[in-house]
């Protein structure tokens, strides 16, 4: 790190920036013993909290770089972004020496686990091999193609109705409902920009980091209710289910390009409501049991197999169960609960493996 380096942190670290937007529950002069040897103020922390805000709003990608050497000067790129956004989020550092909580072990998990199996169960296409390989193929919805360039998209082989995805990330889908020809030049700079990112860069989720950026098209599901279709997402560790999130209340006119706040409600597996939840909008309402639950859950089992932790996301249309994904760090890592206490109690539920058995 050059001084040129350290006089740039010392400027972002000026007092401009709003810090309890960052970090609202810091209370200045708390003490707080990191199990790493370390031993940190709050009043240190909104410092750093001004770092973060001045990398979004004034230096951009080079300030959080210069930061995150600063910070974290003998971490990898991704356990520094992996140990900010922990800190971020929950106020202290994390435990990694003896992780307790489901978020402080997805945390250890970002650092640790560097199989070549989450390469292929984060990326949207390899994945579909994983879950034929494991027996479930049958789950599958239809591919119509996949490509590496977006301007090879192949619009006129595309049915009238399709979903299109970047196969390395999230938030990066596109729904066209048939109801109009689709935008190609629009869709091709959509699809440009989708495959320059990398999610790894977020919150140092390791498992996205050397997926070779593609699209798929693929069948789009059609509605069968007016609140779209349901999505039901398992949360596994251990390669065994433990609850199941059931999340509906997307539009019945779902936008082009979908981002949406739907309503959830987290079930054990005999789908029975469970007492706690997220810090979102929640359900009350407690749907029918599905025909297919016996199915799910073997699924789900089958498919975090070998994992500590894993979410096996499904949909429902029509009653018939589809696959979705698999997600390595649901919430990146940084899940809302509540109330707060269930982070532990799901934590209890994960073994921490040998990081020699994870290379």
């Amino acid at each position: 790190m050059t001084w040129v380096g350290v006089g740039a942190i010392w400027y972002y670290m000026a007092p401009s920036a709003n810090v309890g937007a960052v970090l609202p529950d810091a209370h200045v002069g708390e003490e707080n013993h990191t199990p790493d040897g370390f031993t940190t103020m709050n009043d240190a922390r909104y410092s750093l909290a001004h770092i973060y805000a001045s990398c979004r709003y004034r230096g951009g990608r080079l300030t959080r770089e210069i930061a995150f050497q600063v910070l974290y000067p003998f971490a990898s790129r991704d356990e520094a972004r992996a140990r900010w956004a922990y800190l971020r989020f929950h106020g202290v550092e994390p435990n990694l020496s003896s992780p307790r909580g489901l978020d402080e072990k997805l945390c250890w998990l970002k650092v640790h686990d560097r199989r070549p199996l989450l390469t292929r169960m984060s990326c949207k296409l390899e994945a579909r091999e994983v879950v034929r390989e494991r027996g479930f193929g049958h789950l599958l919805k239809e591919l119509y193609n996949s490509w590496e360039r977006a301007e090879d998209i192949e619009f006129d082989t595309l049915p009238d109705q399709f979903a299109l995805k970047a196969t390395h990330g999230a938030n990066m889908n596109y729904f066209h409902l048939g109801d109009r020809a689709p935008d190609r030049d629009a869709i091709i700079a959509m699809a440009r920009r989708w495959l320059k990112m990398n999610h790894a860069s977020h919150y140092g989720e390791w498992g996205y980091r050397n997926i070779k950026p593609r699209l798929l098209a693929e069948e789009l599901l059609p509605l069968t209710t007016s609140l779209g279709l349901p999505e039901l997402r398992v949360g596994c560790s251990g390669g065994e289910p433990r609850f199941i999130r059931r999340l509906s209340g997307f539009s019945g006119t779902i936008p082009q390009q979908v981002s949406v706040r739907p309503k959830g409600l987290h079930l054990d597996l005999d789908w029975n409501p469970l007492p706690f939840h997220y810090k979102t909008r929640e359900s009350a309402e407690l749907p029918a049991r599905p025909g297919y639950l016996d199915e799910l859950r073997a699924a789900a089992r089958a498919l975090s197999h070998d994992m500590p932790v894993v979410r096996v996301d499904f949909s429902d249309s029509g009653g018939r169960l589809y696959f979705g994904e698999l997600t390595l760090y649901p919430f990146g890592g940084l899940n809302p609960w509540d109330p707060p206490e269930t982070d532990l109690i799901l934590g209890d539920m994960v073994d921490v493996p040998d990081p020699a058995s994870l290379r």
